[in-house]
């Protein structure tokens, strides 16, 4: 447990920094310093882990067996693409690490920066509070998930954050080529090809209960009318890709499941952007925010009636965490609508706790200890292997079985 003071230290030191400069406008030398420091130190956490989360055990699996040198490299990236639905730019960052330093820990850093530096990079452009942001990205564990759980959907998931940035700058080039390199890594970022076709949305009352009747009315259709529909032409595509979009499609939730997801990740998010509108005096910013309230609620209400496609909103949940970040500051900075802001925040947390007490009875395992106590590369462990076991459980892990790259 000793080396869990690491996170004590990078709370301790969030809370200071909001305290000293976030109520400074912009990032000047010291407080752009102290917080490129402070985003480094995050870095450094996840990329000096051993056996971290539960989804990095399956990769490092997989890089244990990826060959090390470059004789086969398209074979190797056709092989994992086909079979496994690996994208390439996956695969050849994967092979470039294996048959240079052959560490798993150089790829879970340079996976670190890659994530990290864009998603904190972007976000300091668009909030004063960059440290109350830094808190909630790691107290939420969006940070944990982003760099050990989706570790392949993780790179696409920052550069999907630059392509967006790029595109309502105007730069289209830059825009096309950040969502290839996101395709590249996973194909989820394929959802960054309606970034040209979204339209600003200003979130009105009238609005707001529009949105979540017609998300109401879509999940009790779904089961009667679009995954019939769906399952139907998708079944006559039998490789990998064709059976994961069967399983994503077809996966049904209760009234209870299809509850959880309306308030956690639409009916919290559009609140929040709700009551952030009033306080925003900035125009670029203004267009910026509502035309991400429109990605959100389109990946939201997919989310919410296809459960399988969740995984969508992981595009906005760095902008949902912005609004949060700028709700908390301003309760100290208005007494505007203050129980209904202060309720959002409280039913954020809330979701987070309650996504971090799940228990897995069989090894006695709940969500929060694939991540505390924090374990470091100094110290290999075989304790660490208590969140291989629970992976396995929450994991139907045998489609992967058979499908490891090895070279002959």
């Amino acid at each position: 447990m000793a080396m869990t003071f690491v996170y004590v230290l990078f709370i301790v030191l969030a809370i200071i920094g909001s305290v000293f400069f976030d109520k400074r406008n912009g990032y000047g030398p010291y407080k752009l310093l102290a917080y490129r420091s402070l985003y480094l130190l995050l870095i450094c956490i996840v990329g000096f882990s051993y056996g971290l989360g539960g989804d990095k055990f399956a990769y490092m699996g997989y890089f244990e067996h990826y060959q090390d040198n470059f004789e086969d490299v398209f074979g190797a990236i056709a092989y994992e693409f086909v079979r496994m639905g690996f994208m390439p730019l996956w695969t050849l960052l994967c092979l470039t690490v294996k048959s240079t330093v052959d560490s798993f820990y150089v790829l879970q850093f340079v996976l670190a920066l890659l994530v990290n530096i864009p998603i904190c990079e972007v976000v300091r452009k668009h909030t004063d509070h960059g440290f109350i942001f830094l808190l909630l990205y790691f107290v939420s564990e969006v940070f944990f998930q982003f760099n050990t759980e989706v570790m392949r959907e993780g790179p696409a998931i920052a550069f999907g954050l630059l392509a967006i940035e790029n595109y309502l700058n105007g730069k289209k080039g830059k825009y096309c080529l950040w969502t290839m390199l996101a395709l590249g890594f996973h194909l989820s970022a394929a959802v960054l090809l309606v970034v040209p076709f979204i339209r600003r949305l200003q979130l009105t009352r009238r609005n707001m209960l529009i949105i979540l009747g017609g998300t109401i009315v879509a999940w009790l259709l779904s089961d009667k009318v679009l995954l019939p529909v769906l399952s139907y032409f998708l079944n006559h595509n039998i490789d990998v890709l064709g059976q994961k979009m069967i399983t994503y499609t077809t996966i049904q939730t209760t009234f209870f499941g299809f509850l959880r997801s309306f308030l956690s990740i639409m009916v919290l998010p559009i609140t929040a952007t709700y009551f952030n509108r009033r306080l925003l005096v900035n125009e670029q910013e203004n267009h910026y925010r509502e035309y991400m309230t429109a990605l959100l609620v389109l990946l939201a209400f997919i989310g919410c009636t296809f459960p399988g496609f969740t995984r969508f909103f992981n595009y906005v949940q760095i902008f949902y965490l912005l609004m949060l970040t700028d709700l908390i500051y301003s309760l100290f900075a208005t007494k505007l609508h203050f129980i209904f802001r202060l309720g959002t925040i409280v039913g954020a947390f809330a979701f987070w706790i309650w996504y971090d007490i799940t228990y897995w009875p069989e090894n006695d395992f709940r969500f929060y200890q694939f991540f505390v106590p924090y374990t470091c590369i100094i110290n290999e462990s075989e304790d660490v292997f208590f969140r291989q076991d629970a992976y396995y459980e929450v994991c139907d892990y045998s489609f992967y079985e058979d499908r490891i790259y090895e070279a002959e």
